[in-house]
């Protein structure tokens, strides 16, 4: 059964990558074999998850087998002889189902769709293919996700076999609205911060079972590399792919946003455990209609004037946090060799959460000092600190070999436009 595996190395791709408008279009009512998966516990589930390695935790990864030359159904859809080959996985208590695949590739003309309770994405094609062969769905709500692709007649291409890794049975709530009511939405914000919103992206985690936060970093060449900076507790695992602009579109009423702007193809370049950065190179073409913004970055240690924080708390909406005083330098741990913290001693106006790990510090000047590391602060401690690993810390520690890497000196860089440097 060539065609399922092609059907299953496309679904690899797309959840976290870049769709096209596709020839044939999912469709809803087509016969398909459907996959029962063994009931789950949420609540115990809960009661069971592991907090070490940070982040927004909200669903469990299961080991599933899905053999590309045995399961699924294929269906001729016309008298040319198009086919279309689906699957549906269930389970009974999932609040989302997201997959991981291996060995993916699409071959030139077919097209992958993923149809969920009240969503469609795709279509994914060949463009959207990882070199590494695995990629991980973006979650789709509801208890029922089914994957179908397309494969025309004419098309010959051989294409190798492939399996589901994983299903993600999502036990907490996907995203919106999970955070805490003392946030604010980025709408909320005058303007003043509006380029530094554009930065900040949720990071899917962990066989899609965990969000971060992380904001998009410009470096010393301005050459329009992509490189995205966040937290290393928050990439132990597996990273899989990154979703931009999700936002709600008004201050009040507190709405959903978009959650179709995601890319894949990650590579992680450098990390330092103890001032808790990751430095990860996007692969894949982030859209120019996207319109997403590069942070500048300060590499000196000078104790910010004052803060701003963007992010994800809790996997939800991108949210600001103001902090209308002096950062602190921070220890960490013991074992940290250094004060390589900035320390929020509170914030004046919001907070962070689990998902908000990772999300970037600016000082007064808009540039990034460093990402968020953990702390105690939340809607319900509203004297809590956050402690962020600084860049300064970071610089000497594998940073500056891609943020500056002519050895230029530059420590002080503003933000630009990505589509700025792309002419």
């Amino acid at each position: 059964m060539r065609y399922l595996v092609a059907l299953c190395a496309l679904l690899f791709v797309v959840a976290a990558q870049i769709t096209v408008k596709g020839k044939f279009g999912a469709q809803r009512d087509l016969p398909n074999k459907v996959i029962v998966l063994p009931p789950l516990d949420n609540l115990q589930l809960i009661a069971d998850e592991d907090n070490s390695h940070g982040g927004y935790q909200f669903g469990f990864p299961m080991d599933l087998r899905v053999n590309s030359a045995e399961d699924g159904q294929w269906t001729v859809i016309n008298r040319d002889g198009d086919q279309v080959w689906s699957i549906t996985l269930k389970s009974s208590k999932a609040l989302s189902l997201g997959v991981t695949f291996k060995k993916f590739k699409i071959p030139v003309g077919g097209e992958l769709y993923l149809i969920g309770e009240n969503d469609i994405y795709g279509a994914y094609t060949h463009i959207n293919n990882p070199a590494d062969g695995i990629f991980t769905t973006f979650p789709m709500q509801g208890k029922t996700l089914t994957i179908q692709y397309f494969h025309p007649s004419g098309l010959k291409a051989e294409l190798p076999s492939f399996r589901i890794m994983k299903v993600t049975h999502g036990y907490r709530p996907l995203a919106f609205g999970s955070s805490g009511k003392c946030n604010n939405n980025v709408a909320c914000d005058d303007g003043t911060w509006a380029d530094q919103i554009r930065s900040v992206g949720m990071l899917l985690t962990a066989f899609g079972s965990r969000y971060c936060s992380g904001a998009l970093i410009n470096n010393a060449n301005q050459d329009g590399t992509q490189y995205f900076l966040t937290a290393s507790h928050c990439s132990v695992g597996t990273t899989d792919s990154i979703l931009f602009n999700y936002q709600s579109p008004a201050c009040t009423p507190n709405t959903d946003g978009q959650t179709n702007r995601v890319v894949g193809q990650l590579s992680r370049l450098a990390n330092n455990a103890n001032s808790d950065f990751t430095l990860i190179l996007i692969n894949e073409a982030i859209p120019a209609s996207w319109n997403v913004y590069l942070s500048g970055y300060s590499a000196q240690n000078v104790p910010p004037k004052s803060m701003v924080g963007i992010h994800h708390p809790s996997g939800d909406v991108k949210k600001i946090s103001y902090a209308n005083k002096a950062g602190v330098a921070d220890r960490w741990s013991a074992l940290e060799p250094g004060y390589w913290h900035w320390r929020v001693t509170s914030w004046d106006d919001g907070t962070t959460e689990p998902g908000s790990s990772g999300s970037p510090l600016y000082d007064q000047n808009q540039r990034i000092i460093g990402q968020l590391h953990g702390g105690s602060a939340s809607c319900t401690n509203v004297n809590g600190y956050d402690s962020y690993g600084a860049v300064w810390a970071s610089w000497t520690n594998g940073l500056s070999r891609y943020l500056d890497p002519n050895n230029s000196g530059t420590t002080i860089l503003n933000g630009t436009n990505l589509a700025a440097l792309r002419h």
